[in-house]
């Protein structure tokens, strides 16, 4: 078509400049111009509305299919949930378009049922014939386009909280919270050991008014939960288990006790607890995965109380150090340090790596759906920055900080499972994301 324009123009062109051209010739060549002109301005608008209307019908499908997977799931049928997706997403799909599965290009409908959070996704390619067909070589449109649908059925949950509060979540959460931190400090961070709880360099920069990363972890943690308590649809729906670790773990609250359910005691529980450690400072997020292991058998079915489906959401920037402070004696290396390669020796008692992911199988083999929030280490510009130091963040850069990502990613199953962050912000939206996810109504996606 472009070329018969283009051909067109250029006889109306020349035309216009010859001395006998007159306005009934040039009319008679511009008028196919015009014509055509309008002719595919009727055809990109009929496309335009044929792309709308499968976009809403597709959207309808999806939604219709979740929903009815819900009611399967909430009524206790024994039925193959996903098929239950899939079957009714593509009728829906069909009989809103008038369509048939031949019809199409491709049509591909993806159910997917995780424990009681269900989705579907619809894909489409139609070829929706031109009007223009046979001029040029526009014979047809095509068009394509996804949606995607999800919620969670009215289950029991417990979702297992672990915060990483080892000295490199002491940094600074911002580029001006880290100067003010090195102002009080001279440290960028991790240097809050040896001192008593109010005493510690943490505290004190805590008081001056510095929010370090875990501030902001704990922040974001609590608006969600908060979130979470103002959209329940059940008592008692949502019960947490809650932990900390750096070189161990310590266990803030066990998901089965009586009050892992009130969630304003759990808000209470981070806000008092979720602060940085000032005496280990090193990081083992694999002991921790272990503790988890040892108390949640497996996931339940979400039908009561008593058999919650269960989570484990893990916030960390996911790189070990083998390293810890004991008082009187200096830093040495932990006993429940296990490195793996590839890794750095700085020092005798400081070895860096990343995360292994043997303790994330048996937790999977569980049904225990596992997701990380990646609190990129951040390597510091500011306070006392030691060549030791700077080696280290070379190699963090370099090797570790794709290597952290690509074992959470085998950790969950899925790199959908795994959220990176860098700001504030970001650490708030990710903690909104996860804690949403399991507890979502029926929406679009």
């Amino acid at each position: 078509m472009q070329n018969i324009l283009t051909k067109l123009n250029t006889r109306f062109e020349t035309l216009k400049k010859a001395d006998r051209g007159n306005f009934a010739i040039m009319t008679s060549i511009a008028a196919p111009v015009v014509i055509l002109l309008a002719l595919g301005t009727v055809d990109y608008g009929q496309a335009v509305q044929m792309d709308q209307k499968l976009q809403s019908d597709a959207q309808a499908a999806v939604l219709a299919a979740v929903n009815e997977t819900q009611m399967a799931y909430n009524a206790e049928e024994d039925v193959d949930y996903a098929e239950v997706a899939k079957a009714a997403a593509t009728r829906v799909f069909l009989a809103r378009t008038g369509l048939e599965e031949k019809d199409f290009a491709t049509l591909d409908i993806t159910p997917k049922v995780q424990s009681n959070v269900f989705s579907v996704q619809v894909d489409y390619r139609l070829k929706v014939p031109s009007v223009l067909s046979g001029v040029g070589s526009l014979d047809y449109h095509m068009i394509s386009n996804t949606a995607r649908a999800k919620a969670s059925a009215s289950s029991y949950i417990n979702v297992n909280l672990m915060f990483d509060v080892s000295g490199s979540m002491g940094i600074g959460s911002t580029p001006t919270d880290q100067a003010n931190l090195a102002a009080i400090t001279n440290c960028a961070f991790a240097c809050h050991t040896g001192s008593s709880r109010g005493n510690s360099s943490y505290d004190r920069a805590r008081a001056a008014g510095v929010n370090m990363r875990i501030d902001t972890a704990r922040d974001a943690a609590l608006n969600a939960i908060k979130k979470i308590k103002d959209d329940l649809e059940l008592e008692d729906q949502v019960s947490f288990g809650l932990y900390k670790f750096s070189n161990e773990t310590t266990e803030i609250l066990n998901p089965f006790d009586a009050k892992s359910a009130d969630l304003d005691h759990v808000k209470s529980l981070v806000t008092s607890e979720v602060q940085m450690d000032i005496e280990g400072t090193g990081t083992n997020v694999e002991v921790a995965m272990d503790h988890i292991a040892s108390i949640v058998s497996k996931s339940g079915s979400g039908r009561t109380a008593e058999d919650r489906v269960q989570y484990v959401v893990v916030l960390t920037d996911g790189v070990e150090n083998s390293q810890s402070w004991y008082p009187g004696k200096g830093w040495k290396p932990h006993p429940n340090a296990k490195p793996n390669a590839p890794s750095m020796t700085h020092a005798p008692h400081e070895i860096n790596y990343a995360p292994s992911t043997r303790p994330c199988t048996v937790l999977k083999e569980r049904g225990i759906q596992i997701y990380f929030i990646n609190t990129e280490y951040i390597v510091p510009t500011t306070g006392n920055i030691s060549s030791h130091n700077v080696r280290r963040f070379g190699f963090i850069e370099d090797t570790l900080h794709d290597l952290v990502e690509d074992r959470m990613e085998q950790c969950t199953g899925s790199l959908d499972n795994v959220i990176k962050t860098n700001t504030p912000q970001e650490i708030a939206t990710a903690f909104e994301t996860i804690l949403g996810e399991v507890t979502t109504p029926l929406r679009l996606y």
